[in-house]
């Protein structure tokens, strides 16, 4: 059975250092925040489970983890410390962080600040109760039990088009974003 997702910036940042795994150790610099430490033991005890098994249980500590409260879903505040939590863990961390992670997690973060996390809220926010749930949270991503890497690699597994109308609604451009290409046949 596939389902559908969509995920914005903050938990896609948070999904990239899951896949990636724990960075190689390596000195550090002092006094992290203790969500970072909080975040870097969640990557520890993550990378197993979100390196080989189903995408579904990475999403889930995941999930747990940006779900302060526990409510089973995210409302602005919980965003807006999620996103600095992936901030500063990637500050401390940043030097051991492979060059691609880096850049993940850089883009991720940039393209949160550029459309403002309570934009990036409301463009999810599909019953318009100012929380994300999961359904809202990661509806054009199409979740089956491959690895979360593998997923995110398949271009086939993300909803391009969705993708494609919600930036364009969120960056007003003069000139929309260009369809995407069909994904390969055979797919």
């Amino acid at each position: 059975m596939t389902r559908r997702w969509r995920f914005g910036p903050p938990l896609t940042a948070l999904l990239l250092l899951l896949a990636a795994g724990a960075p190689p150790a390596r000195s550090e610099p002092a006094a992290p925040s203790d969500a970072a430490v909080a975040l870097d033991g969640l990557i520890g005890r993550a990378t197993a489970t979100c390196r080989d098994g189903p995408a579904p249980a990475c999403i889930d500590l995941a999930w747990t983890f940006a779900d302060g409260n526990g409510d089973g879903a995210l409302d602005l505040a919980e965003v807006r410390a999620l996103r600095a939590t992936v901030a500063a863990w990637a500050a401390w961390k940043g030097a051991a962080l492979p060059e691609q992670t880096r850049a993940g997690l850089a883009l991720a973060l940039w393209a949160a600040d550029s459309v403002g996390l309570d934009k990036l809220v409301a463009a999810y926010d599909a019953d318009g109760d100012g929380r994300l749930d999961r359904a809202e949270a990661l509806a054009d991503l199409r979740l089956d039990d491959r690895p979360l890497r593998a997923l995110l690699a398949d271009p086939a597994a993300l909803d391009r088009a969705a993708l494609q109308r919600r930036l364009n609604a969120l960056l007003p451009r003069a000139t929309p974003l260009p369809a995407p290409a069909p994904a390969p046949a055979g797919r």
